[in-house]
């Protein structure tokens, strides 16, 4: 049971919970390997052309454009998630201070 809450309350946000913390592990997995894709990749451009910056330019470039890419898909997942919470919150018949502890989760 989650603290402060009723068993009704956390029946029904726990699932919502689990899977949010499910998605922000995948997430913070996928920018570790990014990051260290990058940095092998860039360390690599830098030994062979250390001062050629068009090389280096567009390593960093392709970095940043992958890190966008995950930032829209992370973003839509979060409010997907955000909307099912939202739900699950308005589903439930609470108190105030149960429903706004619910809503700053």
């Amino acid at each position: 049971m989650i603290q402060g809450l009723g068993a009704e309350a956390s029946k029904a946000v726990e699932p919502l919970l689990k899977r949010w913390q499910v998605f922000l592990d995948k997430v913070n997995k996928r920018v570790q390997s990014v990051l260290s894709e990058a940095e092998g990749g860039i360390d690599q451009l830098i030994q062979t052309a250390p001062l050629e910056p068009g090389p280096i330019s567009a390593g960093l470039s392709a970095v940043k454009s992958r890190f966008m890419g995950m930032a829209d898909k992370a973003d839509a997942a979060a409010e997907k998630l955000e909307g099912e919470w939202e739900e699950a919150v308005d589903d439930l018949d609470l108190p105030d201070r149960e429903e706004h502890a619910l809503r700053l989760l």
